[in-house]
């Protein structure tokens, strides 16, 4: 995303005036261009736009002024903005993005993920659909996605070549097509509510992310539960205790169910 975007972006979120009725106000060109000219806080915007933590601050601002508009009332619209947990390994990731997949399915709304329309995996699979009928949607579909499939071989981050992401870097070291068996798996698995062997196939994948693989469709239904703070391997959880000077965090005995020392070859 360049420059210009960045500064238009956060001129119509924070226009530096009181917008009382709830719409959008455009920047002009003279705000846009003195923005760009501060390289620093150009930078520091940058972060921001791509911080979860200012998103819902402002996304929750926005709904609460409407919602008390609506009310004719004042005060806070919510008692918190939102739950948030880090996640700390490949693993955690894999499993927190399953269980987000899953959320559909999970609350009885869809069957399958192809039908899930509201996750994630949906847009996934629509935008594979369309290359493959090379529809002129082909690029679409899940274009405001990080790519699912990690880049290894880059240290830092990859900035994106287009403007609705923020990084084209990716989330896991491992293929779409492998992501899309092991969520279809565990989407039967969690629909019927029976616990079935993990397939022969999908067992390496889950190994040399470093998760137990018997334990994994527990971990996933349960994730939210075992990981109200943060989701990783044993040690990861206690150096984060120490460092907020705290003797331990909730999720070390699930850590220790769920991730393995070692990664498997």
């Amino acid at each position: 995303m360049g420059d210009y975007e960045v500064a238009r972006r956060w001129l119509r979120v924070y226009p530096g005036q009181r917008v009382l009725d709830g719409n959008w106000v455009e920047p002009i060109e003279k705000q846009i261009e003195s923005l760009v000219q501060d390289q620093e806080k150009i930078e520091r915007i940058r972060r921001r736009l791509g911080n979860i933590s200012w998103f819902m601050s402002a996304l929750c601002e926005y709904i609460a002024r409407r919602a008390n508009g609506e009310d004719g009332c004042d005060g806070r619209f919510f008692s918190g903005r939102f739950s948030c947990r880090e996640v700390t390994s490949q693993g955690a990731l894999l499993i927190c993005g399953v269980y987000v997949d899953l959320n559909q399915i999970r609350a009885g709304e869809a069957a399958t993920p192809e039908t899930s329309r509201h996750c994630s995996v949906w847009f996934r699979l629509q935008s594979r659909a369309d290359k493959r009928t090379r529809s002129s949607l082909s690029k679409e579909a899940d274009r405001w996605l990080a790519p699912l499939t990690l880049q290894p071989d880059q240290l830092g981050d990859i900035t994106s070549k287009g403007s609705f992401r923020a990084s084209d870097k990716g989330l896991l070291d491992m293929s779409l097509d492998d992501y899309l068996r092991l969520l279809d798996w565990c989407g039967r698995q969690v629909r019927t509510g029976k616990r079935g062997a993990i397939p022969a196939h999908l067992a390496p994948i889950l190994e040399r992310l470093e998760i137990e693989p018997d334990a994994f469709v527990d971990t996933v239904e349960n994730f939210p539960r075992l990981f109200p703070r943060l989701a990783g391997k044993v040690e990861q959880i206690h150096e984060r205790a120490q460092a907020m000077n705290r003797r331990w965090l909730h999720g070390i005995r699930p850590a220790a169910r769920a991730f393995s020392d070692e990664p498997r070859q």
